[in-house]
């Protein structure tokens, strides 16, 4: 709770006016993280901002960066929190007593203001290498311009936006905690993008399974042989159930759907795709499926960030007795949005 406290006061610090500050403040910038060694020292908390790094003494942050821009202190029943404000950057501190004194504090949180930077998830991801952690935020739409997402890095955790579709860096910060190494041949743990033409071919056939899992198979089955889901969620209208949900994979897009309303029989397994940053042609897929055996077509409004209404057209397509898809047309091409297999 605190640290998400100490984050939410880092961020709105960063929105408050600003007053005079010293020449060597005005000099202090965000770190490049186009730079490998950069990256790798954010990654592992050593990172050091002019003199100052995680472990300094707070008040070493005037003899080292001068007088910050805005400052913020904040006391509770077993609590005091300091934070101050150079540019796009904010550093805080925290501890566990009311009475702390501020010579006694140590930095624990650094973080970074990268609205307008323009730093793009394709263009650093090779920089930054493996997350540790990964999650999506739809906000409750189906519109994914207004998802967020957060990646952490060791010690280092981003933040980003994509109002344009890609995925945009909008801050991020670096403290003590690290998250445990996640076991990714778990399955709520696994990657997914896009399936390969062999799991195609597989599915067409019916034979296809993940991680041992096949339609059919018991609830007691599934969690004894890949574990618990990352969420179970049941859906009731007017008390009948009429979806039950387990979500697995890192990016929360690989759905067993059960039967209704008992939920202890797997009936389909829905990926869903990203159609930004790794969109994978329909023709791709139907290079291995074949010819659908049926098809509806339909659309839907969107709109844009300019306020206007675009209409986004849609495919429904039927392959066999096993395999539906479904894709969205963008800049011409239609795009696998998902894949369920039963």
């Amino acid at each position: 709770m605190k640290k998400l406290l100490a984050a939410a006061l880092a961020a709105s610090v960063l929105t408050t006016g600003t007053v005079q500050v010293t020449e060597a403040a005005s000099k202090i910038a965000v770190p490049d993280l186009k730079d490998k060694k950069t990256v790798d020292q954010l990654k592992k908390g050593t990172y050091s901002l002019q003199g100052i790094q995680l472990g300094s003494s707070y008040e070493q942050i005037y003899k080292k960066l001068g007088v910050p821009g805005t400052e913020y202190e904040s006391r509770s029943d077993d609590w005091t929190y300091l934070s101050a404000d150079y540019n796009q950057v904010n550093i805080s501190s925290e501890a566990d007593s009311r009475k702390a004194k501020v010579a006694d504090m140590k930095v624990d949180n650094i973080y970074f203001d990268y609205a307008g930077k323009n730093y793009k998830l394709k263009d650093i991801s090779a920089v930054l290498g493996k997350y540790k952690y990964s999650e999506t935020f739809d906000n409750d739409t189906k519109d994914i311009k207004d998802d967020t997402l957060d990646r952490e890095y060791g010690h280092l955790t981003l933040f980003f936006e994509r109002p344009q579709g890609e995925w945009v860096l909008t801050g991020g910060y670096i403290n003590n905690e690290v998250r445990e190494t996640v076991d990714s041949s778990k399955l709520k743990n696994a990657d997914f993008t896009a399936l390969k033409g062999s799991e195609y071919k597989a599915m067409k056939k019916g034979d296809y399974t993940l991680f041992g899992v096949k339609p059919g198979m018991t609830n007691a089955q599934i969690v004894a042989k890949v574990g618990e889901s990352s969420s179970d969620d049941i859906t009731r209208k007017k008390g009948q159930v009429k979806e039950v949900v387990a979500t697995y994979g890192s990016e929360m897009n690989i759905l067993f759907n059960y039967n209704v309303p008992a939920g202890n029989i797997l009936k389909q397994i829905t990926f869903s795709y990203d159609l930004y940053d790794h969109p994978q042609k329909l023709t791709t897929a139907e290079k291995y499926l074949g010819t659908a055996t049926s098809v509806k077509n339909g659309s839907y409004m969107e709109e844009t960030d300019t306020g206007k209404q675009s209409k986004i057209y849609t495919t429904t397509r039927q392959y066999g007795k096993n395999v539906k898809v479904t894709a969205e047309k963008h800049n011409g091409l239609w795009l696998v949005a998902t894949v369920t297999y039963q």
